[in-house]
């Protein structure tokens, strides 16, 4: 399906049930492989993207991707932060203390320990 031009509602359509059902189908393979979706997700995408003329979020969503992209990039970073926990975090051990003349414009040989 050659897309050119403005696309018509039904290559709207069709663009997105491409776009949903490839997704749906590389979680149901993920989880059967357990395997995270991402692994799958990412190459099936990037293939979609450029096998498939369909499937072109720039004709399909037209100037609203880029906000979407934002979007989906702000919740996706929003859910992993709900599942931080400090957890783990006692049993950290401390940094050691810096050299009060080390900055990020100085040498670097600054910021290694004297016995070296």
């Amino acid at each position: 399906m050659e897309v050119t031009g403005p696309m018509s509602a039904s290559q709207i359509v069709a663009g997105l049930a491409l776009i949903v059902g490839l997704a749906v189908a590389c979680q149901i393979v993920a989880a059967s492989l357990r395997i995270p979706a991402i692994i799958l997700l990412l190459p099936a995408g990037f293939a979609a993207g450029a096998l498939i003329t369909a499937v072109n979020p720039d004709k399909i969503f037209g100037a609203a991707f880029p906000p979407l992209v934002s979007l989906a990039v702000a919740i996706i970073l929003f859910d992993g932060g709900l599942d931080l926990t400090t957890k783990g975090l006692e049993d950290a051990r401390p940094s050691p203390p810096r050299s009060p003349h080390c900055t990020s414009a100085g040498r670097a040989s600054c910021c290694l320990p004297r016995s070296w």
